[in-house]
């Protein structure tokens, strides 16, 4: 019994990292899975991105996706998102993130929801 529960242990926690969530993703950001797609937040200077990636880290048509952000710290702080090209710009700069404990990504990828993407802060790949 205990060998399998430890087995079944090491199996699952194999798993938390299959998905790119300890190293960075292909932008140099950080990724979560929160359903059948990736979201990869990268913040850096004076512009703060997510992507949305397919299950092969591939850019994914973003007609119909939608993201929103917001902020975790003595008071919730909502973060508007614009879509661009190719991923989507929120109106948050890196120095301004230290102000916060948590910052979370709610998405979804042509029409298909995930559930929202939660990130510590300071920002570190788990």
């Amino acid at each position: 019994m205990k060998l399998a529960f430890v087995t079944l242990l090491m199996t699952l926690s194999a798993g938390v990292f299959a998905h790119g969530m300890n190293k960075p993703g292909p932008n140099g950001g950080y990724v979560r899975m929160p359903g059948a797609y990736h979201v990869e937040l990268v913040s850096s200077g004076a512009e703060t991105k997510v992507y949305l990636l397919d299950i092969n880290f591939k850019k994914i048509d973003m007609a119909k996706s939608q993201v929103s952000m917001s902020l975790k710290g003595a008071k919730d702080f909502p973060v508007k998102c614009t879509k661009e090209a190719e991923f989507f710009r929120c109106d948050i700069k890196d120095n301004e993130l230290k102000m916060y404990k948590e910052l979370t990504i709610t998405s979804s990828k042509a029409g298909e929801a995930g559930v929202a993407s939660t990130y510590k802060i300071p920002l570190s790949f788990e």
